[in-house]
């Protein structure tokens, strides 16, 4: 199940500079331009900085620490279903993140996009140490890219797909 570990910096964004949903989901959004003080601004910078500050003052596990405990709440709403997921999947692994998550029991993939390029940005950049597996999404076959995954997911143990978070 995902856990949109940036929903809290996107909804603080949206609220503290009047973005819209468009302006902090979207790709075309991100790279709009909105003015605050006069200077014009690219929302996604906006989103980037805005995370830089709360993890400086908080520390650099801020976003992820959020996120497993979104996830340990949603898993203990469903402690007595059959329904219950699996496990979570988080879509951003900034910087040295990655071993928050393993020590949580988690594993990190990296989706490489071979066409597109390397940001410069430090809100894009990660510690590769923590990355348990590469995948590359070449844009050309979403069913290979699938394929790959089930191909990963079916070669972890009993023990490994049903680990707990938490």
């Amino acid at each position: 199940m995902p856990i949109d570990d940036g929903a809290v910096l996107r909804q603080h964004c949206q609220e503290l500079f009047n973005l819209t949903k468009h302006d902090v989901e979207s790709q075309e959004g991100k790279a709009s331009y909105t003015e605050i003080q006069g200077v014009a601004w690219e929302n996604r910078k906006i989103l980037g900085e805005y995370g830089n500050l709360l993890e400086k003052t908080f520390g650099q596990f801020t976003v992820p620490e959020w996120a497993v405990r979104q996830a340990k709440a949603d898993w203990e709403n469903w402690e007595n279903s059959l329904d219950r997921p699996l496990g979570y999947s988080f879509g951003s692994c900034r910087r040295g993140q990655g071993e928050y998550y393993q020590k949580e029991g988690g594993i990190v993939i990296e989706i490489v996009r071979s066409h597109v390029e390397t940001s410069e940005n430090i809100w894009d950049m990660y510690d590769q140490r923590w990355v348990t597996c590469s995948f590359t999404n070449d844009f050309t076959s979403l069913n290979d890219l699938e394929t790959n995954f089930v191909t990963f997911f079916s070669a972890l143990t009993l023990e490994e797909k049903l680990r707990k978070v938490g």
